[in-house]
């Protein structure tokens, strides 16, 4: 457990104070730590604690952050976005549709003016030629039925050096000639998740084709489709003649 009566350490981010960077991202609240474990974890307490819609956590560093199914993510201090933000998103909630637009609005983020060859690999990674550039995680919080709140973490490798074991795996804006200015990347997500949080149903027939479009991009074989709840279909052939239908369901 955090104690979020502890001023967090870090003043300022890349020059703004977290006041500034509330009212250029139009957020309610923005909180900053120098060295966190999780910003995930902060933003949960944050919002059992009634936080408004929108509050962003942002880290300098964080030593314990977490990627999808336990993965560890490396999060040292000023070498990405390490971010999450509390929604609290409209019923119908359709955890995989959620997930997928999370991962969709950051891929439009992380591109910007300057066009780099990123791509969506379902559900919600962000990669250039099969090397991971950032993550979405999604975690929802329930009281019964009844959705409470949803933490949406973002890790963005902004720039190097990766350690050895991890530059075959990952990649960073800074190597892709991309824009490394965190604080508007951090705005661009703030802006584009303004509408996550008010579109949490299903995905409708023109944004599953968009959303199959970039995810087909990212798949090393095979033709994909999106259901509405987020679920991918892969079409592809398994030798001679062989027609494949492989579904895949997200988690939250």
């Amino acid at each position: 457990m955090i104690d979020l009566h502890d001023p967090p350490a870090l003043l300022r981010y890349d020059g703004f104070t977290a006041s500034e960077l509330a009212e250029l991202c139009q957020a309610p609240r923005v909180v900053l730590y120098d060295t966190i474990g999780s910003v995930l974890d902060v933003a949960h307490q944050l919002a059992e604690q009634g936080t408004p819609a929108g509050t962003i956590v942002l880290a300098e560093e964080q030593t314990a952050g977490r990627g999808r199914q336990g993965r560890v993510w490396h999060s040292p201090a000023g070498a990405g976005i390490w971010m999450a933000v509390v929604l609290r998103p409209p019923e119908p909630f359709v955890p995989g549709a959620f997930a997928l637009r999370a991962g969709n609005f950051v891929l439009l983020a992380v591109t910007g003016a300057r066009a780099i060859e990123a791509r969506l690999k379902w559900p919600n990674d962000i990669v250039v030629k099969r090397r991971k550039l950032a993550g979405v995680l999604c975690e929802a919080r329930w009281k019964g039925s009844q959705l409470q709140w949803v933490s949406v973490g973002v890790g963005i490798n902004v720039r190097g050096p990766l350690p050895e074991p991890l530059r075959e795996l990952a990649t960073t804006m800074e190597e892709q000639g991309a824009d490394t200015n965190r604080p508007a990347i951090v705005m661009a997500i703030s802006r584009l998740f303004r509408t996550l949080g008010r579109r949490a149903g299903p995905l409708g027939e023109a944004e599953r084709a968009r959303l199959a479009q970039e995810v087909e991009r990212a798949l090393p074989t095979g033709f994909a489709e999106i259901e509405p709840d987020g679920t991918l279909v892969v079409r592809g052939n398994r030798g001679p003649g062989a027609a494949v239908l492989d579904r895949r369901v997200m988690p939250l």
